[in-house]
């Protein structure tokens, strides 16, 4: 079986089957929820930015966020190369 992954930049690799949203960072939503995982040391944190801006997260089918510095349009243009499908 081989499983498809998404490269998130820095090394990081995600299996694409249990991505669930990609989304910018710029929702307050977001920011917050990401705030209260940091505070927390929760280890549905992932930080995959090398500590460059956080411009997307990734949030997997289990709750995991993984933070990312490349943007949601590069994010989903990198899965939809992936995945044969088109990114519009």
């Amino acid at each position: 079986m081989n499983i498809l992954m998404l490269n998130t930049g820095y090394g990081t690799y995600i299996p694409i089957h249990k991505i669930k949203a990609i989304t910018g960072f710029d929702s307050v939503r977001i920011k917050k929820e990401v705030g209260r995982l940091k505070e927390t040391s929760s280890a549905f944190l992932i930080d995959s930015t090398k500590h460059k801006p956080i411009k997307a997260v990734i949030i997997l089918d289990d709750g995991t966020h993984v933070l990312c510095s490349m943007s949601q349009e590069a994010l989903i243009r990198r899965l939809s190369n992936i995945t044969g499908g088109s990114d519009e």
